[in-house]
């Protein structure tokens, strides 16, 4: 299960996800591959503006890890997958 380095890390505070791979070293980051992000466009869960950027992903489990449920309950979640939730 992975979700958007940028909701794990300002659901814990930090401005964008630089800082939080800073702060949280050990966590499980994963690059986005082009087919992902146009995926996630077309699924609603990604700007447009962000179709040529680099998108991180983190693993839930890391992010639960470092910084508990609140990077889990509520909107805060996003799954890469439709049909897998946590909540």
């Amino acid at each position: 299960m992975y979700m958007l380095a940028i909701d794990a890390a300002r659901t814990s505070g930090f401005r964008d996800s630089l800082y939080y791979f800073r702060r949280n070293p050990l966590a499980h980051k994963l690059n986005a591959t082009q087919p992902e992000k146009e995926f996630l466009i077309e699924i609603g869960k990604l700007g447009s503006h962000l179709r040529t950027r680099s998108v991180t992903l983190i693993t839930a489990r890391s992010a639960f890890k470092s910084h508990g449920s609140k990077t889990l309950i509520g909107a805060y979640m996003r799954t890469c997958y439709p049909l897998l939730s946590i909540v």
